[in-house]
């Protein structure tokens, strides 16, 4: 294989591997909160239905 096509796999292999070795081997926590607890949210806010606007007279 001629240096240059050598050199150019390698670019290649580095470029898609590295990224995804990291995304792979990354640890929980930098990924965020689960999605159950982001929908469950607060448990001290009360949720209200949002009603007609109220303007004052």
């Amino acid at each position: 294989m001629r240096p240059a096509a050598a050199t150019a796999v390698l670019g290649l292999a580095l470029a898609i591997g590295a990224p995804t070795a990291w995304a792979v081997s990354r640890p929980d926590a930098a990924a965020g909160p689960s999605v159950q607890r982001v929908l469950e949210g607060p448990d001290a806010v009360p949720r209200r239905r949002p009603g007609p606007p109220s303007f004052p007279r």
